[in-house]
């Protein structure tokens, strides 16, 4: 029985291991191109970086995100502002342009992930993570005829990415995106004055994958493929010993303590057996106390095995005794007394042993 539910375990274990997919495992992803996308949206206020404490306007925007490893993806972004009161690279020009977008800008951002890349990847994604981004980009600001400093420019973009992700499957996340802009074609590139600074908060939905998640999960896939290898030769040895070993039937099993069989009677000493739990006498008993000598006087003792409190083992002794007693003395038999004695011990029996006086 013991080999029989050991066979099944482990070709149950096969059968599980061959059933997974995953995607990623030692710095290597299986995952499809489909796999691991998202799109999201933000919003938030800008500013230049200069005059960062006088927000200039508005601005949101929609990403499209590609998770290549858990540790690095790509995203391409387009950004809006909205209501500016001057040219947000250009913070002495304090106008409004009449337009509801006042500029655009569009970027091909990396992104690194760092919660992954310093607190190890933990196979699943994690309830907040941290990413940092470094992207190039292209930006506009419009201006209407009466102003003559329309602009545009070469784009380079830094920020973080402060991830909340939702509920058990993680599908979608919370973001707050705090970055900065700098204007790479102007003197001085990386001038705070050439700058602009950005808070955004958003929300995206990561789509589901073709491993049935909305995001990697870890496997090795070579350890997997050993363990099934190893399961499938451990299953072929036991069907291999399973054939060789003779069939038997199996038996119930009554849950009770196994107590072993006492001798029926040694000298004048005679000892009956019960069955668990009961007083009555069995034909095997009967036949015991059967070879008493009727021109005998006895003397009758009862025990109880220890499963039982005290109180109803030594009910359950007397009841035994009195079974005894009443057998003999229809058989014409003096009991001289009959005594109930419960469980002495760990090791008393289910018996009454009766002796000759």
């Amino acid at each position: 029985m013991k080999k029989t539910l050991l066979l099944l375990g482990a070709s149950a274990a096969v059968l599980t291991a061959s059933a997974q997919y995953t995607n990623y495992s030692n710095f290597k992803s299986d995952s499809r191109f489909g796999d691991n996308w998202s799109i999201g949206i933000e919003g938030g206020i800008q500013t230049n970086l200069n005059q960062w404490n006088n927000p200039q306007g508005a601005v949101f925007g929609v990403n499209f995100n590609k998770d290549l490893t858990p540790y690095f993806g790509l995203s391409v972004e387009a950004l809006a502002g909205a209501n500016n009161t001057g040219n947000w690279l250009d913070p002495a020009r304090h106008y409004h342009n009449g337009t509801a977008i006042d500029n655009l800008a569009g970027f091909l951002v990396g992104r690194w992930n760092v919660s992954n890349s310093l607190g190890g990847f933990p196979g699943h994604r994690r309830v907040f993570e941290i990413e940092t981004e470094l992207g190039a980009g292209y930006g506009g600001f419009f201006a209407n005829t009466a102003y003559a400093d329309r602009w545009s420019a070469f784009l380079v973009k830094a920020g973080l990415d402060f991830n909340f992700y939702l509920g058990k499957a993680r599908a979608w996340s919370i973001n707050i995106r705090p970055g900065v802009i700098w204007d790479i074609s102007a003197t001085g590139k990386f001038d705070s004055r050439h700058a602009v600074a950005q808070l955004t908060a958003g929300v995206t939905y990561h789509f589901k994958t073709s491993n049935g998640t909305h995001y990697f999960i870890n496997s090795d896939a070579q350890a997997l493929k050993d363990e099934i290898a190893a399961l499938t030769a451990l299953n072929a040895d036991l069907e291999a010993q399973l054939a060789n070993q003779p069939v038997v039937a199996e038996q119930e099993v009554v849950v009770e303590k196994v107590v072993e069989e006492v001798p029926t009677y040694v000298d004048s000493t005679y000892v009956v057996n019960f069955a668990w739990n009961s007083a009555e006498l069995v034909p095997a008993a009967k036949a015991t106390l059967d070879n008493i000598p009727t021109d005998a006087t006895v003397s009758i003792a009862g025990y109880a095995s220890p499963e039982g409190n005290a109180q109803y083992n030594l009910q359950l002794s007397d009841r035994r005794a009195d079974a005894v007693k009443t057998y003999l003395q229809n058989r014409g038999i003096k009991v001289a007394d009959t005594v109930g004695y419960g469980a002495n011990n760990a090791e008393s029996n289910r018996i009454v042993i009766v002796t000759i006086k």
